[in-house]
C-alpha cells in the first residue's frame, strides 16, 4: 500500500503494515509486537525476532 510524505512515494511491506498496525496504540517490546501481530492476525501471521528488528531498523530510517 503506497503512502506519501512530502511528495514522496513509500510502500509498506505486509510486515511493515502488520508492525504499524501492531505499533499504533502503545509503546510495545519486540515479544510483545510478535505477539500483538499474532493476536491481530488471528494466527495468521507470525514473525521473528530475525524479521522484526531489520524491519524495524529499515522503518525507522
Amino acid at each position: 500500500m503506497p503512502k506519501k510524505k512530502n511528495d514522496e512515494s513509500i510502500t509498506l511491506s505486509a510486515l511493515e503494515e502488520d508492525l504499524l498496525t501492531a505499533l499504533f496504540s502503545k509503546e510495545l517490546y519486540g515479544l510483545q509486537i510478535i505477539n500483538a501481530i499474532n493476536e491481530a492476525s488471528e494466527g495468521k501471521r507470525q514473525i521473528g525476532f530475525g524479521s522484526l528488528y531489520p524491519t524495524l531498523h529499515r522503518m525507522e530510517k
